[in-house]
């Protein structure tokens, strides 16, 4: 039996999981080194809501990006990776140029460790408006070279696409919730006024366990009379 080299076991491991969790479309530039990496997922919230989810993004994690500016459509974002495979840590300055309600597309301006950092969130309103469906693309390229960099960086673009997908899809959803007290103020009072009332009309235990008391005491009277 042949012994399959370390390397190679890797590599074929990066392969099938990243083939698992994407789909690859062709990118922005026929000289890509290797595919964009594309996903998509369906958010029950109007575009406006999901466009106004990836803005609030930019300041969702201070520690990790930071808003430099943004004025007109153009957002300048700054940050910082750290848990990218083999690199280790990268940082990164790029702007984002919006089509409200529509899309947002981002683009590398510098990084120490990447010589590409590109792609797009899409987003297409379903069911009259109350739906939306979001595809965001991705592609990165890494400045070094390294064996297997389409493979390494294939898959840490999957993980990225996910975590910021979920995140997205977490606010949403807060946004839906809140948007439903405000239109809606008395539910929470209703509720709590219907509990006040269900106490009202429950006999207290220590009131009655003084009743009982009470008709304790009597008796015992009436024995020793």
């Amino acid at each position: 039996m042949k012994k399959v080299h370390p390397i190679f076991a890797v590599m074929a491991f990066l392969t099938a999981s990243t083939m698992s969790d994407q789909t690859t479309a062709s990118c922005w530039a026929a000289s890509k080194k290797h595919p964009c990496i594309e996903q998509t997922l369906v958010i029950k919230a109007s575009a406006k809501v999901v466009f106004e989810g990836i803005q609030m993004s930019r300041l969702g994690d201070p520690d990790r990006r930071h808003l430099v500016s943004h004025q007109q459509d153009v957002a300048i974002i700054d940050e910082k990776i750290t848990d990218l495979p083999i690199i280790g840590s990268a940082h990164l300055v790029y702007k984002e140029i919006e089509v409200p309600f529509k899309r947002i597309d981002y683009l590398l301006i510098s990084s120490d460790k990447f010589k590409a950092f590109e792609g797009s969130w899409e987003l297409t309103p379903l069911d009259n408006g109350r739906e939306t469906k979001v595809v965001l693309k991705s592609y990165s390229e890494t400045k070094a070279w390294m064996p297997f960099a389409a493979e390494l960086a294939s898959s840490s673009t999957v993980k990225d696409i996910n975590r910021r997908l979920d995140n997205l899809k977490h606010w949403c959803s807060e946004q839906e919730v809140k948007e439903a007290q405000l239109n809606d103020p008395g539910h929470s009072f209703t509720h709590t006024h219907n509990q006040s009332q269900l106490a009202e009309n429950t006999p207290h235990p220590r009131a009655h366990g003084d009743s009982e008391d009470a008709d304790h005491c009597e008796k015992q009277e009436h024995v020793q009379h």
